[in-house]
């Protein structure tokens, strides 16, 4: 348990609507057997949410949750997603093809909102180790492998196509 302070917290302050939308909470919490990735929420370990029954009740949902949430318009200022083990993309136990699968339908079903989608930033990150997104061989730095080179894909009415940044030089 950590009483330090949180994004979660600084939301709270600002009273700036949030929500940690995990694939299969809702089975997790009724301790079924599921792929649900405890370690990976962060606000897990965070006493001022998880300990605090309103908090952990207004915060911590499902993806079901989710998809229910863009249909109806009503969806939070901010919301973090984190698919479960077995739509993450980890080759341990997904494909990153069905990591792909599942952010598409959340931006689909976002879209199909065009209210929602006109007023939406969305920012996708893979938390992998070198593979997928690398440019070129970069010097492994440890045992896990590549330095933290972390993609991030906006896709919002507010972005633009500017490029990528590929090994500090513009690319068009």
């Amino acid at each position: 348990p950590s009483s330090l302070p949180s994004i979660g917290d600084v939301l709270n302050a600002h009273q700036v609507s949030w929500a940690y939308y995990g694939e299969d909470w809702n089975r997790a919490v009724h301790h079924q057997t599921n792929a649900y990735c405890n370690i990976c929420n962060p606000f897990q370990y965070e006493t001022q949410i998880m300990a605090n029954k309103a908090q952990r009740n207004m915060h911590m949902k499902d993806t079901r949750d989710l998809y229910a949430a863009l249909k109806s318009g009503n969806l939070p200022a901010v919301s973090y997603v984190k698919p479960s083990g077995l739509n993450d993309g980890h080759p341990a136990s997904s494909k990153f093809s069905i990591f792909e699968a599942f952010t598409k339908k959340i931006i689909d079903e976002l879209k199909a909102n065009p209210t929602l989608f006109a007023n939406t930033a969305v920012f996708i990150t893979v938390d992998e180790g070198g593979g997928y997104y690398d440019s070129g061989y970069v010097q492994p730095v440890d045992f896990f492998g590549d330095a933290s080179r972390i993609p991030l894909i906006v896709v919002s009415p507010f972005s633009k196509n500017v490029g990528v940044v590929q090994d500090r030089k513009s690319v068009v």
